[in-house]
């Protein structure tokens, strides 16, 4: 709570709020920076160290708080994805999802409380006919993966039921498989997960009973479906072979053995034979026809499956091993380069190839789901996650195409009144997302129904809200919700209309909740003080005006300077009573929006007193334990020159309170290694353990497996980190944690002369210098990047060239600097209060702003480590331009999301894309505020120095 102080003497009093006033007016949008850079990093410690996920509102306020979401930073693992899946099965999910999930879970070892619970929903799932779902294909599903872990028993479904209704589901032929039109289709997958299932039952051990029988005719089945190279026939002979093969491991039969083996002449075939030939595998890992992620897993278990059997003799384990690491390959590819999502068979396939699902390797950004999650929407899903994703993608500058698609949805699930859902909850975020995206019209809703509904949803307050034992409940984020759908409408402005003056009790509502400090009261005071925020600034209202201001005998409150208090912000950075994800993602979505606003003049409204008083007890510094210095534990691990390990793989507790704190440098430094700076780059390594840097070759590091673009000292750690130090000539990737582990290590000696060399010759005359990493995938660029990177005005970063990685606005200035040949600058302390004279990019960055190229932001910061957008470099192309009011004349803009370009921006837009240095893409859209990766970067930099469109 601020402190009161009291004087006596107006003269007194009045030079206190004078000076409060201006202490607070120099420093206004830093201590809203600072307030949502809070949020942000709790957001982040919830997100990366308590594995909790962040709803599709909450990935919103982070794009809008400026944070990448397709970046390293925002990524998670598959192994904590499929967890979170898991706790959010209930007797409302599918079965055959709830299976699978326990087939992903028992692979990675999960408790047996979770895989129990989870068995525990198939009893009410359970038809009275005792089937699940309608078909064979969804009813195997639980009977294989209870009998898998051991649950197939009475407890959990009922067992007879489930049998019989099993048996009864085969065709006239005796197997499994469906009707299509009108004829009976016997098929291959079908009977191999029946036989599965049966096999389960206690029955199928004896000989005459019925299970044994059917799984009989399931073989006898198969047997006539082989083909003559061992194969199991089907028109993707791949999954059925697979399929098969792991029916008959499970009855205990040899895939190999004389029954199942196929002669001619010459060779013998069998089914095992089949999936390691050429025909059977892609020359890119996969299998198949489709030569796809569906194609490959059931090949792939199978593989795995015999290899660990009884039935290998370990002769061809080799090949078996051969087979498995290619389609491995081929699965990450399709992951981390083509953006597939993976299921959860692949999950169990994956672990049991002995991959770790919990490793950066397989670590997925948020944007990559929630552009997953959208495209997988249909008729069936909620409204409410369809208006949600529609709202994130707009954020994210997702395509029209998508949008527009999801949008076309709303129409067939509206009600005759217009409502969609029964509650006002449900109802207003479709209304509110098409508004957003400027689709609000009967195309894709009856506008003129939804608005009626709405109006009506109001109580008798004529506010909005809920029924609670028979009461009525007026509800602050209801009404600002329904507020702010009501200003989607035509006449959500017309002075009489419903609308307005629904939206005018609304405000007097609001104002009616509004408590001393400025805060829209409610249990929860930060989040709707958020929305009501949100609600003023959409209806063009000032939130720190006159209306607004609450004020008492020393300061003056608003719902903003309430968002920027300790009371409102915990000392972790969260929100709310209960400092958790949901009660922060409003309040740095408003202050975002605030800051972002034309009614932030940098004064505030209000003076809230001392913001940061001496007696607060929230101490960010310190941990939870009772005031002692914050410290993490990281493994670490030094390799030399000549691959020696130096030090560990090992941990070192790193504290705070460090010389070089938890950071890069910190952690060597823990290992009692000596090491020394380069005596010409400031804050760059020369020489650890007596070994110095020589030429091109050199100490470098990494975390987590990859390259960071900053110093040591810079480069922050987290508790679990992962750091390797390794010396390292130009083409080096380093080390592997595993490999360092294990014994093994891939240091820069495995590197040959002939690279070595090769390094040495890269001079200024050199037309051309490539990268592994920028080949097919990268065709349109491959140029830019080679020529520039022959001519030294680009680099690579030690694994490559990244040309997918969003570039930093430090990384695109220096690429500028060298591009201009600017003559490099001495950086004066504090030009920019976020650089320093030690950082790499300093002597840049103070060229560049020597020559008017880059300006930073109103309250002094360069934000060198954010990614730079379209719109950031449009503006410094425009700056370099000579005639560049002459070349505005005829440069008109006709993209879609014109409107979308900030004023500042919207000159640099013009000019950079009316002389083709910038391009908009295919849905017509400039797409300003996404971030340009490093080859996209490379190509503009290649046409501005090449003066010409391409």
């Amino acid at each position: 709570m601020p402190r009161k102080f009291y004087f006596s003497g107006l003269l007194i009093f009045i030079c206190l709020l004078m000076f409060a006033g201006a202490a607070w007016a120099a420093d206004f949008d830093s201590v809203i920076q600072e307030k949502i850079d809070g949020g942000v990093d709790f957001l982040h410690d919830e997100f990366t160290k308590n594995r909790k996920s962040i709803d599709l509102l909450g990935a919103e306020a982070l794009v809008k708080s400026g944070e990448n979401l397709d970046s390293s930073k925002w990524s998670v693992t598959w192994e904590m994805l499929i967890r979170e899946e898991a706790k959010n099965l209930d007797e409302n999910s599918p079965a055959a999802v709830i299976a699978k999930n326990i087939i992903a879970l028992d692979a990675l070892g999960d408790s047996q409380e979770e895989i129990t619970r989870l068995a525990g929903l198939f009893k009410d799932i359970q038809g009275e006919d005792g089937n699940f779902g309608t078909s064979v294909y969804e009813h195997v599903w639980p009977i294989m993966v209870l009998a898998q872990v051991g649950l197939l028993n009475d407890e959990y479904l009922d067992v007879e039921k489930a049998k019989e209704w099993l048996l009864r589901e085969r065709l006239e032929s005796g197997v499994w498989g469906y009707s299509w039109d009108g004829m009976d289709i016997n098929d291959v997958d079908a009977t191999n997960w029946a036989m599965r299932a049966l096999d389960g039952f206690p029955a199928a051990g004896e000989e005459e009973s019925p299970c044994r029988l059917a799984i009989e005719d399931g073989l006898e089945f198969l047997k006539t479906q082989q083909g003559e190279k061992g194969e199991i026939a089907n028109w993707d002979a791949g999954v059925s072979t697979g399929e098969t093969v792991l029916t008959l491991l499970q009855l205990g039969i040899d895939p190999t053995g004389a029954d199942w083996t196929i002669t001619d002449a010459v060779y013998g075939y069998n089914p095992i034979t089949y999936l390691l030939s050429d025909e059977a595998q892609n020359g890119d890992g996969s299998f198949g026809p489709l030569a796809n992620v569906g194609g490959t897993i059931v090949p792939l278990n199978a593989l795995i499956a015999f290899q660990d059997s009884s039935f290998n003799s370990g002769e061809g384990d080799e090949m078996i091993d051969e087979k498995i690491l290619a389609a491995l390959d081929f699965l990450y590819d399709e992951f981390s380069q083509n953006r597939k999502s993976i299921d959860l068979l692949e999950a169990e396939a994956l672990v049991k190839s002995g991959e770790d699902l919990d490793s950066s390797k397989w670590s997925v950004t948020w944007e990559m789901l929630i552009r997953e999650e959208a495209k997988n929407l249909d008729e069936n899903s909620p409204s409410t996650v369809i208006a949600k994703n529609i709202i994130v993608l707009d954020a994210l500058g997702g395509s029209q195409e998508e949008i527009t698609r999801l949008a076309g949805l709303f129409k067939d699930m509206q009600g005759e009144d217009g409502n969609f859902g029964t509650s006002v909850y449900e109802h207003v975020w479709p209304i509110m997302a098409l508004n957003q995206v400027g689709l609000l019209n009967d195309e894709y809703l009856d506008v003129e129904k939804a608005k009626e509904w709405l109006l009506r949803e109001r109580l008798d307050s004529g506010v909005w809200g809920y029924s609670w034992d028979g009461m009525d409940t007026n509800d602050v984020d209801a009404t600002n919700w329904a507020m702010r759908a009501l200003t989607g409408f035509a006449d959500g402005d017309e002075g009489e209309s419903p609308c307005r003056l629904a939206i005018e009790e609304g405000l007097e509502f609001l104002k009616t909740q509004q408590g001393e400090k400025g805060e829209i009261a409610n249990w929860d005071a930060g989040v709707s003080t958020g929305e009501t925020v949100l609600t003023l600034l959409q209806l063009d209202i000032d939130p720190t005006g006159e209306n607004w201001t609450v004020t008492d005998a020393v300061y003056s409150y608003n719902p903003i300077t309430y968002l920027l208090s300790d009371e409102a912000q915990n000392g972790d950075g969260s929100f709310g009573p209960l400092a958790n994800v949901g009660g922060t993602v409003v309040p740095i979505k408003a202050l975002a929006a605030f800051k972002d606003s034309s009614f932030n003049d940098g004064s505030g409204g209000g003076n809230q007193g001392d913001n940061n008083n001496d007696d607060n007890e929230n101490d960010n510094n310190n941990s939870s334990g009772g005031g002692s210095a914050k410290k993490i534990s990281v493994k670490i691990a030094v390799v030399g020159e000549d691959g020696d390990i130096l030090y560990g793989p090992r941990s070192v507790t790193l504290y705070e309170d460090d010389p070089y704190g938890m950071s890069v440098l910190g952690a060597l430094d823990a290992t009692g290694l000596s090491w020394s700076f380069h005596d010409d780059f400031i804050g760059f390594i020369n020489e650890i353990d007596g070994e110095e840097n020589k030429g091109s070759s050199g100490w470098q590091y990494k975390v987590n497996g990859k390259v960071p673009n900053s110093i040591a000292e810079d480069k922050k750690l987290y508790d679990g980190d992962k750091v390797i130090w390794w010396y390292s000539s130009a083409s080096s990737k380093g080390p592997d944690w595993d490999d360092l582990e294990n014994g093994k290590v891939n240091s820069s000696k495995n590197e040959t002369n002939e690279e070595r060399e090769n390094d040495d010759q890269i001079t200024e005359e050199t037309v051309r210098k490539s990268f592994a990493d920028v080949e097919k995938n990268w065709a349109w660029a491959k140029d830019a990047i080679e020529i520039l990177a022959g001519r030294g005005i680009i680099e690579g970063s030690g694994i490559g060239f990244e040309p997918k990685r969003p570039i930093t606005r430090a990384e695109f200035i220096k690429m500028l600097v060298a591009a201009l040949e600017l003559e490099i600058e001495e950086y004066q302390d504090r030009l920019f209060q976020d650089v320093e004279a030690k950082d790499w990019f300093s002597q840049t960055v103070a060229a560049a702003w020597e020559k008017g190229i880059i300006e930073g932001d109103p309250d002094g910061r360069f934000r060198p480590h954010a990614e730079i957008s379209r719109n950031e470099i449009a503006a410094i192309l425009y700056r370099l331009a000579e005639n560049r009011e002459s070349d505005l004349e005829t440069n008109a803009l006709t993209f879609s999301d014109t409107g979308k370009i900030p004023a500042w921006a919207l000159d640099g837009v013009k000019y950079a894309f009316g002389s083709g240095l910038m391009k908009g893409y295919e849905d017509n859209t400039f797409q300003g505020g996404k971030f340009l990766n490093r080859a996209e970067a490379a190509v503009v930099i290649y046409r501005y120095l090449q003066g010409v469109a391409d």
